[in-house]
This record gives structure tokens, C-alpha cells and sequence, in this order.
């Protein structure tokens, strides 16, 4: 009987302890609601699984009967120090002994796992190189547990040289401290099931580890293909840029360091994520060498794979994994890329890398690397971010993806809007369909606003053209045919829709020319005919409605000299960053002013006439205050 008592006040005391190191854990690393892909969790549908982020909640199906599938993103937690990694999600379909759970220090060697089913039961294993694993702690029976469909929330924490495991914030076990084998972190199913994952956190330390090394930050900004003809001369596929089966194609990658530090002798490593036999990556086994990053630097490399005529999926979807030679700095991104649409070639990523590397301007306070925070009130700001760089039947929108990229980060870091307050739309995602949901009556915006008290901003980077019988501008959207304004969305459509709404205030901000030409001046909708028309915008009536316009009339919408981004995007946050810096606000007025004298400078300099446009009455409107 005292043993018992001793084992109780003990556990009570652990509770109790693990309670107060999870208070005393600050920093965070990822806090995840899912109201958008902020951290870029793998999306998919295939015959295998079916992954989608949409409104609060992480979709996952997993749809074969045997064997697992995990969904996971990075986190550079400092091992040295304590943290914890937590989740919460509810199943709602599969049998009862298949399991779900956490995932933590996956590498390209092995990961650990924390496990629930529905019948009641947790397991805790380690896996190494691909096989079955052992089992840290073996099936067990927890009244912690909710069985059947229900949600249960799931906690690994690190309590000096102990892991701790929670569930339902009731303690379950603990067990010694183990190194992780890699930086990511997730979600894990066995078996068939479907569930939601309402919430994922990791609070600890940074990663703290060759402090130089670890603000590099590489990453992804493009890739190209190329189906025409390898550089040894060897014929790949049919050279119409458009990946089809039964070729041979090769995809070039550019790799960018967007930020501060620098790091040597980088590899990048390409896991082709599909269990399709009609797929090949065959050198799944090979490392390229990329050598050394500096800030700003930007380097391509090429892999090539193979489909045969009998793949039938939409999509290809690839891990590439940049690690240097010691594999003290580990990141991965992944590319997912699509079949049977036009994609940039192979040689317009080459190009752009001298391009880039050729202009590359070394800044102390580089927009897309220092963001200053504020105290700015972002809490009934409403955004919607949407761009097209890789259209289905126009051409590239150079930089687009950047553009929204950064806005994002803008307005979650800077502009303090919550990150389940911002819809983010790139490239497939914008069709005149999805506008018209979002935009339309008790479409997504409107059931987010408040009357008289949301402050509704939009953004938007991409194509625009004009037809000359509506008298109107128009945006392309990803599914639009140049020459048929039917599939375009017109701003008479957008506007409509947001007065609808009668929010406290709408700001508009296009980074788009109007008159169908796009960012490298060349002109896509068909000149002298029905269609091509100098751009007549709406004629703004609501109080409180402001506009920001790239450009007007023929103009091309020009990318900056800095590259990476349009250049009004550039200059809007520039002026934004600038601002901020010096503690100072902003009104659309001042900033358009900002914004106009830069980019009427920057095109002459250039022999360009560019001229932007402010419309509305919102102008005395703070945009950052």
C-alpha cells in the first residue's frame, strides 16, 4: 500500500514538473492551425493517399489496408535544450487497431513514432533505414486513450536527458532521451483510415548549431524541363515543355540561399515520392554536388526519370533533400510536378540564374530576408493572396509565386493578420470557379467578415487583359484560353462582390498589367481583334475602397532590377520594411506615392514607361500603423 502511495505522488510530481518545463518552453518553432499551408505540409491525392489542408483541419486518408504513410515537414528544434512537439486530431474512419500519431527526428535514416489507436492502445517505436523497427515501449493499454472516432491529443517532451509522453495531457510514459536521425517532424497512419488533424506545435530552441550555417536558409525558387534533347545529344521526349507519359524527361532545379548566412560543400539528394511502378527515378541513389552557397547565391542542378504509357496520375511528387558533407545542416523541400501542362523549359531557369547571379545585389536589409516586426493591430484584417506564375494556356507570370510567397510573410510577421485570416491561391489553385466561390454571396470572404469592422485587403500577381465589348479589366486565372474573355473573371465581378460585403474598409492591390502583355513585355491576347483593349477599370463608388494599380493603358507590368519579384511587389515591400524600420505608419496614399516615384525611375532608367494608378477613397487608410 505505501509503494502505491509512493508510485502515485511520484507520478503526480512528474506531472507536475513536465507541466511547469512546458510552460517555461517559449520559442516557437512551428504552431500549426491549418488555415493555410504556412509550412508547406505535403498535399496529394493518389491512389494511395489523399492529403489537403482546408479551413482549419489536415485532411489525411490513407487508403491502402497495410503499411503506413507519413506526412511531415521540418523543424530545426535544438536537441540540447528542452521542447515539446504536440498534436491533436480526430479519426473518423478505419478499423480500430490501426494507429496514428507523431512523428519526430525523421532524417534520411530513420525516425521515431508515438502511437494511438482507437481501441485504446499507444506503442512508441524507432525505425532505422526502412525497417520494421523496434519497439521502445510495446503495445499498452491507457485509459488516457478516447476510443472510437474520437479526438485525441498527442504530446513527445523533452524533460532534460528524458522524452515524456502525454496523452490527453495525462501523463503515459518516459523513457531516455534518444538524438534524432533528422529535422522533420509529423504525422504518421497505419493502415486504412481517414483523420483530421486540427493542430501541430513544436516549441523549444532553434537550432543552434554552426550559427553561420544555420541562418542559410536554401530553398527551391523555380524549376524547368526539359523533353527535347539531353545534353549529350540523347533524345528525352517531344519538346512541346509538357510532361507526358511514356518519356524521358529531365527537370532542372534552382536552388537559392534566401537568407543571411552562408554554408560549404552542399549535395542535394532527389527521393521520388511515389510507389507507382510506371515511375522511375533511377538514381534514387545519387548526390549532386553543388559546392558552396554565399548569401543570395543561386545554382542549378539537373536529375532526370522516367514514366511509362501506362501511368495514370496527375502528378509526380519529389523530396530534394540539400545537406553538406559533415550533414550538420540538413533542409528539404518538396516539388510536385504536374503532366500534361505547359511548364517553363529547362533553359529559362539556366537563363534566369545568370540573370540573377549576373545582377545579384548583396542588401543589408534584403526584403525577402528581414521583416521588422511591429504593433501594428492586424486582428480584423481579412486577406486574400492569390497568384498565377505557371499558367495552363498563357504564359509565364515571372515571379509570381515569389510575390505571394513574401506578401504572406508580410502580413503575418509585419502586418500581425492571423494566418487562419489569410486565404492563399498559387497558380492551379486560381480558376474563374474558385473567385467566384471565394468572392461571391456566402462565399469564404464573406463568411469571415464582419460588417463595418473587417478590414478586407487583396492581393493579386499574375496576367491581366481587357475585353473591349465588356469595357472592362480582367484577371487571367490559371484555366483562362487568352483569346475567350468568358473564362476570364472581371473586376466589375470582384468589386461587386466586396461591396456586397460593406466591410469597415477594402484595399486592392494588383501587381498585373491589364492590357494582356505580360512581364516581359510581349503581348498574349490577340491585337487589333475583339479582344485586346486598353484596360477601363471599375469606377469605385464605396466609401473606404482602395485600389493600387502596377500599371495603366499599354503598359508592361515590369519585374524588378533586384530579381525575384515584380516590380511593384518589390517596392511595396520595400516601402513597407522601410517603414517599419524606422517605427513609422503608413497610409495607402503615402505608400502608392513610394511605390510610383520608384518604379517611374526604375523604367526610364531602363527606357520603360510604366506609369501605376490609385483609385478609390481610402487613401488616408493606414495600411501599417
Amino acid at each position: 500500500m505505501l509503494s502505491l502511495l509512493k508510485k502515485t505522488i511520484l507520478m503526480l510530481l512528474l506531472i507536475l514538473v513536465t507541466t511547469a518545463i512546458k510552460a517555461q518552453v517559449k520559442e516557437e518553432i512551428i504552431s500549426e492551425s491549418f488555415y493555410s499551408n504556412k509550412n508547406n505540409w505535403p498535399e496529394s491525392d493518389n491512389e494511395f493517399v489523399t492529403a489537403k489542408i482546408n479551413d482549419g483541419g489536415y485532411f489525411l486518408h490513407h487508403k491502402r489496408q497495410t503499411n503506413s504513410w507519413v506526412f511531415s515537414i521540418q523543424a530545426q528544434i535544438y536537441q540540447g535544450e528542452n521542447f515539446y512537439i504536440e498534436t491533436e486530431f480526430s479519426k473518423m474512419e478505419g478499423d480500430a487497431t490501426n494507429g496514428a500519431g507523431i512523428v519526430w527526428g525523421l532524417g534520411r535514416t530513420g525516425y521515431f513514432a508515438f502511437v494511438v489507436n482507437a481501441n485504446g492502445s499507444f506503442y512508441i517505436r524507432k525505425f532505422v533505414n526502412g525497417k520494421n523497427g523496434v519497439y521502445l515501449e510495446k503495445y499498452t493499454k491507457s485509459e488516457a486513450i478516447k476510443k472510437g472516432n474520437a479526438v485525441n491529443k498527442l504530446r513527445v517532451q523533452k524533460q532534460d536527458d528524458e522524452l515524456v509522453f502525454f496523452i490527453n495531457d495525462k501523463y503515459v510514459s518516459r523513457m531516455p532521451f534518444v538524438a534524432f536521425f533528422g529535422p522533420e517532424v509529423g504525422v504518421v497512419l497505419y493502415g486504412y483510415q481517414k483523420i483530421l488533424v486540427k493542430n501541430f506545435e513544436v516549441y523549444g530552441s532553434l537550432k543552434k548549431e554552426k550559427t553561420d550555417q544555420s541562418l542559410a536558409t536554401l530553398n527551391i525558387l523555380r524549376y524547368g524541363v526539359n523533353d527535347d534533347k539531353s545534353k549529350s545529344g540523347a533524345k528525352l521526349g517531344n519538346a512541346n515543355s509538357r510532361i507526358e507519359v511514356g518519356e524521358t524527361v529531365e527537370i532542372a532545379v534552382m536552388v537559392t540561399n534566401s537568407g543571411v548566412g552562408q554554408i560549404s560543400d552542399v549535395y542535394a539528394h532527389v527521393v521520388l515520392q511515389t510507389k507507382n511502378k510506371n515511375a522511375f527515378y533511377p538514381d534514387a541513389k545519387k548526390y549532386y554536388k553543388l559546392g558552396d552557397f554565399k548569401k543570395g547565391d543561386s545554382k542549378l542542378f539537373t536529375f532526370y526519370f522516367v514514366t511509362t504509357s501506362k501511368f495514370a496520375e496527375r502528378e509526380l511528387n519529389f523530396k530534394v533533400e540539400f545537406l553538406n558533407s559533415d550533414e550538420t545542416y540538413y533542409i528539404s523541400e518538396n516539388i510536385i510536378v504536374p503532366l500534361h501542362i505547359k511548364l517553363p523549359t529547362a533553359q529559362y531557369i539556366e537563363n534566369q540564374i545568370l540573370e540573377i547571379n549576373k545582377h545579384t545585389v548583396v542588401e543589408e536589409k534584403n526584403i525577402d530576408n528581414y521583416i521588422p516586426t511591429t504593433f501594428n493591430n492586424g486582428s480584423d484584417i481579412i486577406m486574400v493572396i492569390m497568384g498565377v506564375e505557371n499558367y495552363l494556356n498563357c504564359p509565364v507570370a515571372q515571379y509570381a509565386v515569389n510575390d505571394i510567397t513574401m506578401v504572406y510573410k508580410y502580413a503575418v510577421k509585419m502586418l500581425n493578420v492571423k494566418p487562419e485570416n489569410i486565404l492563399v491561391l498559387k497558380n492551379e489553385q486560381v480558376t474563374k470557379k474558385r473567385l467566384s466561390e471565394i468572392f461571391g454571396q456566402n462565399g469564404w470572404l464573406s463568411s469571415k467578415a464582419i460588417a463595418n469592422r473587417s478590414k478586407i485587403i487583396i492581393y493579386y500577381a499574375g496576367h491581366g487583359a481587357s475585353d473591349i465589348e465588356a469595357n472592362m479589366a480582367h484577371i487571367i486565372p490559371y484555366d483562362a484560353i487568352p483569346n475567350n474573355s468568358n473564362t476570364w473573371y472581371s473586376l466589375q465581378l470582384l468589386f461587386a462582390g466586396l461591396q456586397r460585403i460593406n466591410a469597415a474598409s477594402v484595399s486592392l492591390l494588383f501587381d498585373a498589367n491589364f492590357a494582356g502583355v505580360n512581364r516581359n513585355k510581349q503581348p498574349f491576347i490577340s491585337n487589333g481583334g475583339t479582344l485586346w483593349a486598353i484596360p477601363t477599370f471599375p469606377v469605385i463608388v464605396s466609401n473606404n475602397f482602395t485600389a493600387l494599380y502596377a500599371s495603366i493603358g499599354e503598359q508592361a507590368n515590369l519585374v524588378a532590377k533586384v530579381p525575384g519579384h515584380g516590380m511593384f511587389t518589390y517596392y511595396l515591400l520595400k516601402t513597407l520594411q522601410e517603414s517599419a524600420d524606422k517605427g513609422e505608419s503608413l497610409t495607402y496614399r503615402q505608400i502608392f506615392q513610394k511605390i510610383s516615384n520608384n518604379m517611374v525611375a526604375d523604367a526610364l532608367s531602363t527606357g520603360n514607361d510604366i506609369i501605376p494608378k490609385l483609385d478609390g477613397t481610402g487613401g488616408n487608410n493606414y495600411i501599417l500603423k
